[in-house]
């Protein structure tokens, strides 16, 4: 697996500290960088769109341009709008 750029990040920042003396003032700046970056990575990614809910909203959709077509035709009586759910 290709690592990403925080895996890369996190990389470079431990060669930095390899080469570092621990008294040295840029020595604690790099570790809490490093610090950052690991719970940075620990933290779950954002969640992706639901398959369910996806093709509830793309189902709604085709029933409206459905609705709406008809509309251009003839006069569209209110019960073709119960067709539509909303989403929950």
């Amino acid at each position: 697996m290709k690592p990403d750029a925080l895996d890369q990040e996190i990389a470079r920042v431990v060669n930095y500290l390899k080469d570092m003396h621990p008294d040295e003032e840029d020595y604690k700046a790099a570790v809490e960088n490093l610090k950052t970056l690991t719970e940075a990575r620990s933290k779950p990614s954002p969640r992706r769109v639901n398959l369910e809910v996806l093709a509830g909203v793309l189902g709604n959709l085709l029933m409206t341009l459905l609705v709406l077509n008809r509309e251009r035709g003839d006069v569209v009586i209110s019960k073709a709008l119960n067709w539509i759910r909303p989403n929950r």
